[in-house]
């Protein structure tokens, strides 16, 4: 979701390269192209007016020194400005993790869990996700989580909560009343659920609850009655980040009628172009605890302001990519990664060591978004994800009929000797060496120009 604005944002630190100072006609075509991004983004409009006066303000009557030009100062600008959005005040990013924080707190007695939004927002996904977020990280045992729906709107919900469950390797809780009585209330349902996990000595309840395809009275009421029945209840708001500014207004109405404790994102590799995450903490006033990437457990990433700042410039983030492989990527490999970052350079070897991390994260599709603009085309089709794997197994190939000598100084590789010795060796054309070697100095190239505060950011 966050190709969108990257695209576009780029084009518009593209136009501004080489523009040494900032006059009143710079900085208007740089607020009037800032809308135009903003307004086809689908973000609110009270939203962008505060973004566009901002930027106004720390752009107009700015002096620049010679040593920077006017699209790393915009994109520092617009940096600032964007975090500034996705960021609470008296919200600060955290190392730990919401849900984790969650069970400490309610260590001595039943944490209940639900989640609320509308139908279709991805709810009951989302519940396999919170469950394995709370067992990867040790918070709790398998055996002391237990979810249940109390969606009896949609009969087909109790079956799709119970192969989540299953997969997850958790209890499911069946209602035992509604088959027998049609008109149990939802509300006294929640209520016997959460009874029957104390008397289960189970440590988390997690409740799937109805959603509907727009707002209603009758929803609200129902959430509304089981805050009141279980005054400890952690309510969590699950918006699909496809529905626009409509979805915002949603979320506020949720936000109003029931008090929420975080906001989860989902669908966030879907190909919406993002205004609603930009509306979310300013509008709701509520923290965005995590965002979901796709079907499977494990794709659910704590957010976190920065690293969204980042990859909606196009300024990738290479963190993330470590963290797509989890326990698959050695802390050296982070460190690697981070060192490379603050040099604004990448060796051989480290490009190498890079190559085989992405190896781990399964189709290449997935990472795409953490990556810097342009590292790649724009527009990835099969085809050229295809390619891009055969190009990355040839670099190995390459890397390993290489000297120490000439890993470490790649301006060696253009000598004609050289080169023919490590085609033979690697079992490589000539244009597959010319690619090969291409591809990595733009990558080299790419790392060097990212702007200084990013770099340093790490």
């Amino acid at each position: 979701m966050f190709s969108f604005l990257s695209k576009k944002f780029g084009q518009l630190f593209d136009a501004l390269k080489g523009i040494k100072t900032l006059n009143e006609k710079n900085v208007l075509l740089i607020l009037q192209k800032a809308k135009e991004i903003l307004i086809d983004a689908d973000v609110p409009v009270e939203i962008i007016e505060e973004f566009l006066k901002n930027l106004k303000d720390g752009c107009l009557d700015v002096k620049l020194p010679s040593s920077i030009d006017v699209s790393e100062y915009v994109s520092k600008k617009i940096y600032d400005d964007l975090l500034s959005i996705l960021s609470l005040p008296s919200i600060k990013v955290k190392k730990g993790d919401h849900l984790c924080d969650l069970v400490k707190l309610n260590e001595n007695n039943l944490l209940v869990i639900m989640l609320i939004g509308l139908q279709g927002a991805g709810k009951t996904t989302t519940v396999g996700k919170v469950v394995a977020k709370l067992i990867g990280s040790g918070a709790v045992k398998k055996d002391k989580v237990v979810v249940a729906s109390i969606d009896f709107k949609r009969p087909a919900a109790l079956q799709q909560l119970s192969i989540v469950g299953k997969n997850a390797g958790v209890d499911v809780y069946e209602s035992k009343n509604f088959f027998s009585d049609p008109k149990i209330s939802a509300v006294e349902e929640a209520l016997l659920f959460k009874k029957r996990a104390e008397e289960d000595e189970k440590k988390v309840l997690i409740i799937d609850s109805a959603g509907r395809i727009s707002l209603d009275e009758e929803l609200m009421n129902e959430l509304s009655g089981i805050k009141n029945l279980i005054p400890s209840i952690v309510n969590i708001l699950i918006v699909d980040s496809m529905m626009g500014q409509g979805g915002l207004s949603i979320a506020e109405s949720f936000a109003a009628a029931v008090p929420c404790s975080g906001v989860i994102l989902t669908k966030v590799d879907s190909d919406a172009p993002c205004g609603i995450a930009l509306g979310l903490t300013k509008s709701l006033k509520l923290p965005l605890w995590y965002m979901t990437r796709g079907e499977k457990n494990d794709e659910m990433d704590l957010f976190n302001p920065v690293r969204v700042v980042r990859r909606i410039l196009g300024m990738g983030d290479f963190l993330a990519l470590a963290e797509m492989a989890q326990k698959k990527i050695v802390e050296n490999d982070e460190f690697m990664i981070k060192q490379a970052v603050k040099r604004g350079d990448i060796s051989i070897d480290e490009f190498v060591r890079f190559i085989k991390m992405i190896q781990n994260f399964g189709p290449l599709k997935n990472m795409f978004s953490a990556l810097p603009r342009n590292y790649y085309d724009e527009k990835i089709d099969d085809g050229k994800l295809n390619k891009i794997e055969q190009m990355h197994k040839k670099f190995v190939f390459m890397r390993d009929s290489m000297t120490k000598k000439e890993r470490r100084a790649c301006v060696l590789l253009d000598d004609q000797h050289r080169k023919l010795r490590i085609m033979k060796g690697a079992g490589i054309t000539s244009d597959d060496y010319d690619d090969l070697l291409r591809m990595y100095k733009q990558i080299k190239e790419r790392m060097k120009s990212m702007p200084s505060f990013l770099r340093n950011a790490f």
